[in-house]
């Protein structure tokens, strides 16, 4: 197994930069072909130049069949059953409001992670009925410590059965870090949150009825044209180059309208407050084609959860900043 190099990464990264910006267009060009394609979006600057490692974030489809974790942990309080969660309107599901802040990913590959611990933030929010509760969880726990270095993508099933069998600690325990390495809190295990379950839905009827309980996690394919969205329905243009596949939270859908609403990891610039909408049934997309939705089931918070303590920690475990000069 080869060992993680953070200069050979993104020297990689700065290499993927150049190769993609001879082919990548100007923005007044892009709204220009989704005009003329007639579709309902709009599209704005980048905030950096195009990174074409992104789409490794998640392997191809089929994924991983659903599992359930075989025990329950001791010492966790559980989530509200289902039978007492709230049901949005069936046209109309829109569960932003409880949604975290938005997160970045880049330049890593850590879509899957930070969409899984974005998904049971949003969801402890609704079945404790507390919009403004005050939970934020690790993604740098999640992606370096039980999937490995930022370049390295996975599946979404993998990363819901390890948030089932190990958990996913409090943001505290473990800073959000583009450099990677794990490097949890020694009491990390006692401040873990789990999930008990997970389901896959593959029609339509079973995302919806999925989401009118609370947000999922879906994959999607990624092109060079998303990373610019900023407003609209948001659908694939013709000439936008396929870059691999990505995971998103998807927060609810509109039926009249023919969109999902979802979150994505790409920072407060993307959509709105990084919110945005995608078409449905937009087959190069596939968000709702080749890939399942993922719901979670029962939550199982540590006693104690939300009054945890800061750790002490070193310095060099601070939350390193987006802004690495990388993509200047």
């Amino acid at each position: 197994m080869s060992i993680f190099s953070w200069t050979e990464f993104i020297n990689e990264v700065k290499r993927n930069e150049r190769d993609a910006s001879s082919n990548d267009i100007g923005t007044e060009e892009l709204n220009e072909e989704i005009n003329r394609e007639g579709a309902r979006w709009s599209a704005g600057e980048r905030d950096g130049p195009l990174n074409l490692l992104l789409g490794r974030g998640l392997p191809d489809p089929p994924d991983f069949p659903d599992r359930s974790a075989n025990e329950k942990p001791p010492r966790f309080e559980s989530d509200p059953p289902p039978s007492d969660q709230p049901v949005a309107d069936v046209a109309d599901v829109d569960w932003s409001r409880y949604a975290s802040p938005p997160r970045d990913q880049r330049p890593t590959m850590a879509c899957v992670a930070m969409a899984i611990v974005a998904a049971i933030e949003a969801n402890l929010r609704i079945r404790r009925h507390n919009g403004n509760l005050r939970v934020r969880l690790s993604p740098g726990a999640l992606q370096y410590c039980e999937n490995g270095p930022p370049n390295r993508g996975w599946a979404i099933s993998s990363g819901l059965h390890a948030a089932m069998t190990r958990g996913v600690p409090d943001e505290k325990c473990q800073p959000w870090s583009t450099r990677g390495g794990c490097r949890r809190c020694p009491d990390w295990e006692r401040r873990a949150v789990k999930i008990k379950s997970y389901e896959v839905q593959r029609t339509i009827e079973e995302r919806k009825a999925a989401l009118r309980k609370g947000p999922v996690i879906a994959g999607m394919t990624l092109f060079s044209d998303f990373e610019r969205y900023r407003s609209g329905i948001y659908k694939v243009t013709r000439h936008a180059r396929n870059l691999g596949q990505h995971a998103v939270v998807v927060l609810g859908y509109d039926e009249d309208e023919g969109y999902w609403l979802i979150q994505n990891s790409y920072g407060k610039h993307w959509g709105d407050n990084g919110i945005g909408k995608v078409a449905m049934g937009d087959e190069r997309l596939a968000m709702d084609i080749r890939w399942g939705f993922y719901s979670i089931g029962e939550i199982l918070a540590p006693e104690n959860f939300f009054e945890l303590p800061t750790p002490n920690r070193p310095r060099d475990n601070v939350e390193t900043p987006f802004n690495l000069g990388l993509f200047l």
